[in-house]
């Protein structure tokens, strides 16, 4: 129903536009710096994803100084919504692990 409304398509489609061309320099301009994301990071993508062949916990150790990242499978591009039992159990055990709840 969302994307349904005027200006909706075209702004999501800007929106990953600009994450393949500015987002790749930011975080390379990142980590040649040295600087690090200091606080915990969760990574999550599907097994089956776009992202299932990258090695994703190894490139966000890259840019954060602690990473959690966890493969969730039966799930492609979006994690949340084809996994969303699997996706907020992940997100409330990595949350009590590092005391935020």
């Amino acid at each position: 129903e969302q994307f349904s409304k005027k200006g909706t398509p075209e702004a999501v489609v800007w929106d990953y536009r600009s994450m393949l061309e500015e987002d790749p320099i930011y975080w390379q301009e990142l980590a040649d710096n040295g600087s690090k994301i200091v606080v915990p990071v969760l990574v999550l993508w599907g097994s089956t994803g776009p992202s299932a062949r990258l090695e994703v916990e190894q490139l966000w150790r890259k840019v954060a100084e602690k990473v959690k990242g966890i493969a969730v499978d039966s799930a492609a591009h979006y994690v949340h919504e084809q996994q969303p039992e699997v996706t907020a159990g992940h997100i409330l055990n990595f949350a009590k692990n590092e005391n935020i709840l």
